[in-house]
């Protein structure tokens, strides 16, 4: 999935400015690279009832929000 238009408007609607921070945890392995992401970020409106999270990659660990883990869907 790519991100379009109308998406990162929205992203950017909803995320306060300049809340975002990210930190990378990787690890090379024989043949690929092992990792975890977490982002941070403070919503501007805490009533949502969905929001997208898009990635590159083959594999995705459960995504944990706030303590509770979450099953991604696949799309």
């Amino acid at each position: 999935m790519s991100l379009d238009q109308t998406t990162a408007q929205f992203r950017a609607s909803v995320i306060q400015k300049n809340s975002i921070t990210y930190n990378y945890h990787i690890s090379l392995e024989t043949k690929s690279y092992r990792g975890l992401a977490e982002v941070n970020f403070t919503l501007n409106n805490i009533n949502l009832t969905e929001l997208k999270i898009d990635f590159t990659g083959k594999i995705t660990a459960p995504i944990v929000l706030n303590a509770n883990t979450i099953i991604a869907e696949q799309t």
